[in-house]
């Protein structure tokens, strides 16, 4: 690579390097210190290829005229939050706390790599409500975290050591948080979103949502149990992949009696993934 020019040396690094983004990027900033925005856009889009959840640089696209599809995907689906506060009408359980809203969307990308936009709303109706949600911990990107009074008006917490400390709580009282956060692609072995719960043993759901995003390019499989009756499940078609949307409504929180089974056999639950590859497992097992 001796005696080339930037321009020159970007690019070999970048054909030499099929799967690393960062010569992409490179590329790109130098187009655009040359202003040729075409160039950018297009050196963009291959490094969104090979490292597509990479946040930046689906930003930067995104400035370009270029849609960020998880983005799309986030705002199309997203819930209401404030509405949900303000039809939510309390049932008078003997609950402390119901979640009005537990919700979350899921984009998944072809390389494993997935972001994840979660919505929750609780409102508290004593005080034993009020000391279970006076401190939030919250993974990943916080968009919103607040206490909402029923008039809607927003008391925004404290953080102190990692935690979110809930001002000015009190029965009757809401309390909302937004995140956002990314998951890379597994580094080996098989992908596993997770799986959602659509019920409770703690507390009642008014609205249980889950959104997923699934490429047709990676061999994803539903698992679900005792979903049958709770559940609403849609399919969309999405260009190359598809769109699940599964929702419940009004589910009252679930006793766990002593000597139960574990939870997944009675709650109703789903969760996407794939297969484990038990060869390599078993290679990579009788290697080490």
């Amino acid at each position: 690579l001796k005696g080339l020019t930037q321009k020159e040396f970007t690019t070999a690094l970048a054909a030499t390097y099929a799967r690393w983004p960062e010569p992409c990027r490179l590329r790109a900033d130098l187009a655009g210190r040359r202003g040729d925005a075409a160039a950018e856009r297009t050196r963009l889009l291959e490094a969104r290829a090979r490292d597509p959840s990479h946040r930046p640089t689906r930003e930067r696209l995104a400035a370009l005229g270029e849609p960020d599809p998880a983005e799309a995907l986030f705002a199309e689906h997203a819930v209401d939050l404030e509405a949900a506060r303000r039809d939510h009408v309390d049932a008078g359980t003997g609950d402390s706390v119901v979640k009005v809203v537990d919700a979350a969307t899921v984009y998944v990308w072809p390389d494993g790599s997935q972001e994840t936009l979660t919505q929750d709303l609780w409102q508290v109706r004593d005080l034993q409500g009020c000391e279970q949600l006076g401190e939030l911990r919250l993974s990943g990107d916080v968009l919103r975290v607040a206490t909402w009074k029923a008039d809607g008006r927003e008391h925004v917490p404290v953080r102190v050591a990692g935690a979110y400390v809930m001002p000015s709580l009190e029965p009757g009282d809401f309390v909302v948080s937004v995140t956002r956060e990314v998951q890379p692609a597994p580094p080996g072995g098989a992908l596993r979103i997770g799986a959602w719960y659509f019920t409770s043993e703690e507390m009642p759901f008014r609205l249980s949502r889950y959104v997923l995003r699934l490429p047709d390019a990676l061999a994803l499989r539903e698992e679900r149990r005792n979903l049958q009756g709770v559940v609403t499940t849609a399919m969309q078609p999405d260009f190359d992949g598809a769109v699940m949307v599964y929702e419940a409504r009004d589910q009252a929180r679930v006793l766990d009696e002593p000597g139960a089974p574990p939870r997944s056999h009675w709650l109703p639950w789903v969760e996407w993934g794939q297969d484990a590859d038990v060869v390599a497992h078993v290679a990579e097992l009788a290697v080490g």
